[in-house]
């Protein structure tokens, strides 16, 4: 459940992590869509 409190930390969270660690999080998501599609591919 999401709690206004908790979105609200989560408002600051996200530009934070947006600015600090953007390529990071480019680069993890990435490998996320690629073995998700390599799942995808097993799965079918």
């Amino acid at each position: 459940v999401l709690t206004p409190e908790l979105l609200q930390d989560l408002d600051h969270l996200i530009p934070h992590v947006m600015q600090t660690d953007r390529y990071a999080l480019r680069k993890r998501f990435g490998l996320l869509l690629k073995t998700f599609k390599q799942l995808n591919g097993t799965l079918s």
